[in-house]
């Protein structure tokens, strides 16, 4: 069965370009537009890892990453975070929040995947 991951982005860009090459190297996709949607999904679908965004409406995915991480249901759940966001303060926060990884955008889809299966080939 395959690994599955949960793609967090409100760029629909982002989402669908990640959806693809992920998909492309055998990964099931789940989608989210904000850290809200994303909480509901993570607890519904429990996905094997999830790349999240940071600047998102509703809900940061700093926000959603906390609330992740105190879920005993989710906490266990690998996050890489994919964004713009990465002054040292920004990468402070999401280290001291559980954070797994970070890409920075603009990125490399191949890089996105080969983070992935890093990390889910642990």
């Amino acid at each position: 069965m395959p690994k599955r991951v949960l793609v967090v982005d409100d760029d629909d860009d982002i989402r669908r370009t990640v959806q693809v090459h992920l998909k492309r190297a055998g990964y099931q996709i789940i989608l989210a537009r904000d850290g809200k949607e994303a909480l509901e999904k993570a607890r519904a679908e429990l996905p094997d890892l999830i790349v999240m965004d940071v600047m998102m409406p509703r809900m940061s995915g700093f926000d959603a990453l906390e609330h992740l991480k105190a879920d005993g249901t989710t906490e266990a759940i690998p996050v890489v975070m994919l964004t713009a966001e990465s002054r040292d303060e920004d990468l402070f926060v999401g280290w001291s929040r559980g954070v797994h990884s970070y890409l920075t955008k603009p990125f490399r889809p191949d890089e996105v995947v080969a983070t992935v299966k890093s990390i889910l080939d642990e």
